[in-house]
């Protein structure tokens, strides 16, 4: 029902707040700070990662309400900013929940010892994306292989 209220109570967080609660996609006539603000947005993704869609671009690329999204549902990777496979925190986080598999990460980070380990710990086939001289790596092989044979 936010569609319908004045741009004065859109642009209002407890009502947007309220409203999102109750239907993540009130998100969508929420004033544009409104939309910009990690808490009201967090709160709609955690509805339904699709209300990443109506949310401002610095939100669609804020770890907390990205990771929000995929942990209620894992489609929601697509909607995520390239830039953030590039992110090595962020990509440790999800590869340690084992919500993403290796070939999520930017090919940068195909050669860090910790990220390689941790996608071999949650898939060993992963041991095939990694750099040559992880490959290498007696314990990153052994992780893999205790993996998947």
């Amino acid at each position: 029902l936010l569609e319908f209220a004045s741009e004065d109570l859109r642009r209002n967080r407890q009502v947007a707040m309220a409203a999102v609660a109750r239907d993540w996609r009130a998100l969508r006539f929420a004033s544009k700070d409104l939309r910009a603000d990690r808490e009201v947005v967090l709160a709609a993704v955690q509805q339904n990662p699709r209300a990443a869609k109506f949310a401002e671009a610095p939100m669609r690329r804020d770890g907390d309400v990205v990771t929000a999204a995929i942990i209620r549902d894992w489609r929601a990777l697509f909607m995520i900013s390239e830039e953030l496979h590039s992110d090595r925190e962020f990509v440790l986080l999800l590869l340690d929940q084992g919500v993403v598999q290796l070939n999520f990460a930017a090919a940068e980070l195909l050669g860090d010892r910790d990220v390689v380990m941790a996608a071999v710990r949650q898939r060993g086939k992963d041991l095939e994306l990694a750099h040559n001289e992880l490959r290498g790596r007696r314990d990153i092989v052994l992780a893999a292989v205790e993996q998947d044979g």
